[in-house]
């Protein structure tokens, strides 16, 4: 049960953290050039749009979702493999990067982009839609990571324990 167990939490930190990463790569490709395409009116179109609900709704919830399956991969991989217990401390490291990143990076430019209250010139929001898209290829880049790591810890869990097919079958 133990397995099962383990198995399904290392498929849900591949699967949640992929959908993240397929979000971060459809803001960058669809929304970030939307925002970006005829500064002012585009910004002015998308703080109209996010006036009910805005992508921080989204990721308030599933940023939760997140660090509770990667505190739970770490504590419940600790004893096993020294490789998995490495590949699910640096998959924790790295969603703590993307953590500090979206604060610290991420944040500001939002509150400069689409806050109600900015009174930014077309420079400064241009200058700021193309620091974010730059910057979200990179946070995409650090979530393939996390994603990568998780596909590792699978492997090397399910090498290490010979699970066979009919169980991974049963955990579904």
């Amino acid at each position: 049960m133990k397995n099962k167990i383990k198995i399904i939490l290392l498929f849900l930190a591949v699967i949640v953290n992929g959908g993240l990463l397929f979000v971060n790569i459809y803001n960058s490709l669809v929304d970030s050039a939307n925002w970006g395409s005829n500064i002012p009116a585009s910004i002015e179109i998308a703080r109209n749009y996010f006036t009910t609900k805005s992508p921080t709704d989204f990721f308030k919830i599933f940023g939760i979702v997140i660090h509770v399956i990667a505190i739970n991969c770490v504590i419940r991989f600790w004893n096993a493999d020294k490789k998995i217990r490495l590949y699910t401390i640096s998959a924790l490291a790295l969603i703590l990067t993307t953590d500090l990143l979206t604060a610290f990076y991420f944040f500001p430019r939002n509150d400069l982009i689409f806050g109600s209250s900015s009174s930014a010139d077309i420079q400064t929001l241009t200058l700021a839609c193309n620091e974010w898209n730059t910057m979200n290829w990179a946070r995409s880049t650090i979530i393939l990571g996390i994603v990568v790591l998780y596909c590792f810890s699978l492997n090397n869990f399910l090498k290490t324990k010979q699970v066979n097919v009919d169980e991974i079958r049963a955990a579904s």
